[in-house]
């Protein structure tokens, strides 16, 4: 099987460390290094380039979930403060009033850091 023609298919957790076997994606046999006898057996260096690469993938997966999830505890504050927001804006009380700005900047700040962390995650 040559590198250009493997994928990777999910394994069980260990020790906090999500393994994944190589497979060809042309017959799918699972790719091993440690018996050249046996089917599926590629050259060692091959086989261990193929799992550093899928490390880094399994990383960035994990940092990807991680920002979609500090992107929607922001999108539920923003939802929370815009709600806060809008009976204070219509209030005749200048106090209220001031409240509102307060919290229209705030929301703005929170939505700077959403579209920061959604760029974050376009580029992973």
């Amino acid at each position: 099987a040559s590198s250009s023609a493997l994928s990777s298919e999910g394994g069980e957790e260990r020790e906090s460390e999500v393994h994944v076997h190589a497979r060809c994606e042309g017959c799918g046999v699972e790719l091993q290094a440690e018996r050249p006898e046996r089917v599926g057996y590629i050259p060692p260096d091959v086989y261990q380039q193929i799992k550093k690469n899928q490390r880094v993938t399994n990383e960035e997966e994990k940092q990807v979930d991680a920002l979609r999830d500090k992107e929607r505890d922001i999108a539920k504050e923003i939802t929370y403060l815009r709600n806060r927001q809008a009976g204070k804006r219509m209030s005749p009380d200048p106090e209220k009033q001031g409240q509102a700005e307060k919290i229209q900047a705030a929301v703005e700040k929170l939505e700077l850091k959403r579209q920061q962390i959604r760029h974050q995650i376009h580029h992973l």
